[in-house]
Order: C-alpha cells, then sequence, then structure tokens
C-alpha cells in the first residue's frame, strides 16, 4: 500500500512539474517576443533619429554644400561679392558706346 502512494505522489509531482516546466518555457517565449519587440522599436527609433539628423543637415545646408563641393561644383561662382561684379562688369559692358 505505501508502495503504491508513493508511485502516485510521484506521477503527481512529474505531472506538477511538467506543468512548471511548461509554463516557464511559455514565460521565457514571451520574454523573448517581448525583447525582439524592444530591439525592434530601438531600431526604428535609430532610424528616425539618423534621418532626421540626415534632414536637419540638408535643410541647413550644410551637406549640399559638402556634396557640391565633393563633386568639383564649388567654384565659388555663386558667392554674392563675385555675381554682383560679374553684373556690374556686364552693365559697364552694356552702357560703354559701341565704336
Amino acid at each position: 500500500m505505501r508502495l503504491a502512494k508513493a508511485n502516485r505522489h510521484a506521477e503527481q509531482v512529474t505531472r506538477q512539474l511538467r506543468g512548471h516546466a511548461t509554463g516557464l518555457h511559455s514565460h521565457m517565449e514571451d520574454l523573448n517576443l517581448s525583447a525582439n519587440r524592444i530591439r525592434a522599436r530601438q531600431t526604428q527609433a535609430e532610424d528616425v533619429e539618423a534621418a532626421l539628423t540626415k534632414l536637419d543637415q540638408e535643410q541647413q545646408n550644410g551637406d549640399l554644400d559638402a556634396r557640391l563641393k565633393a563633386a568639383g561644383i564649388d567654384n565659388g561662382a555663386s558667392d554674392g561679392a563675385k555675381v554682383l561684379a560679374r553684373l556690374r562688369a556686364a552693365r559697364a559692358e552694356n552702357s560703354q558706346p559701341k565704336a
């Protein structure tokens, strides 16, 4: 009789342990899913931050000027003083009487 009770008790404990193991396994899956969602949100936040930084640089024309200079387009022809000098020279040429 003692042996039967011990076997029954052992089976109950084994079932309870399986239930706890299953519960722990599902809890670990939930934790992994949560960690993955957090990583995805962090990656998205980093992407948004990078995009905003790039837009801010472009809005301040710093990035555009750097790209133009790197492409060899920045020759200084659009400098205000140089444009004014060209306009004055063109005006002086037009105002001189033609011979």
